[in-house]
């Protein structure tokens, strides 16, 4: 299934009439009911400047000298969209096991099998923030690849269109971050193809510029017997924790005595 949402089809509404405003509605409505899974295809949008995230075949001329991530005002262009996939080193998730809040995953580029990276030993050329760039051959990488899914909604289980999403780094803990203070333009990127696209880096400081939201994307029948499997992982993994608390504040008052 291939989902559009209203930013694609704005500019039209008002010489179409009516029809396309409930289209509109309709579209954003079934994305925001869609549980996310593994193995989909998915377009981010910030929540406050409402650009996408992008990558185009360009590299960074200092820092890593990897290919640019940045953030695109356009909705349709299939250099946005992001595949979910299982973390570094983990065994291949299945097509349609849903997204849990709280996952550790990577996002490989459709367009150049590249995935979303980030390294502390590089900064963002603009801001200086922690740089983003894409990172690896054919969806192969490293650790630095990996991000973990924070849903705004705390009471979420799993990760649905609806939801505002975190990125959070796995390895350094800064959330994938952009705003409107940074624009590449024709003085600090000459006659390069991303004039009007704003920087993309990572921040320690948790901020609305960090919110993110699922605004189209192609995705698949979601597996059932599978969100049973992950509701039941992510509760024994609270359990876990809660006894894990339990034991050290029992630890702590056997020390006292």
């Amino acid at each position: 299934f291939f989902f559009q949402a209203e930013d694609g089809i704005r500019d039209s509404v008002a010489s179409r009439g009516l029809g396309d405003v409930y289209k509109r509605q309709e579209i954003r409505k079934e994305i925001n009911e869609k549980q996310i899974g593994c193995g989909f295809a998915i377009r981010l949008s910030n929540l406050v400047t409402s650009f996408k995230l992008h990558s185009h075949r360009i590299n960074y001329g200092g820092g890593s000298g990897q290919q640019v991530v940045s953030a695109l005002n356009e909705m349709n262009d299939p250099s946005s969209l992001f595949m979910i996939k299982e973390a570094y080193e983990e065994r291949s998730c299945i097509t349609g096991k849903p997204v849990v809040c709280g996952q550790r995953i990577r996002l490989e580029h459709v367009s150049s099998g590249k995935n979303l990276h980030s390294d502390p030993e590089f900064k963002a050329p603009f801001s200086l923030k922690q740089e983003v760039s894409l990172f690896g051959l054919n969806g192969r990488g490293d650790i630095f690849d990996d991000w973990i899914i924070e849903c705004a909604d705390s009471s979420q289980d799993f990760l649905k269109g609806g939801n505002v999403v975190l990125l959070k780094h796995a390895e350094t803990g800064k959330y994938l971050y952009t705003d409107n203070k940074f624009t590449y333009d024709h003085e600090n990127c000459r006659g390069c193809p991303i004039i009007g696209q704003r920087e993309v880096c990572a921040t320690i400081n948790k901020n609305r510029y960090c919110e993110w939201e699922i605004v189209g994307g192609i995705f698949y029948p979601i597996d059932t017997s599978q969100a049973d499997q992950s509701v039941a992982v992510k509760k024994s993994e609270h359990e876990f924790e809660e006894k894990g608390k339990f034991d050290d504040t029992i630890q702590i008052k056997q020390h006292i005595h």
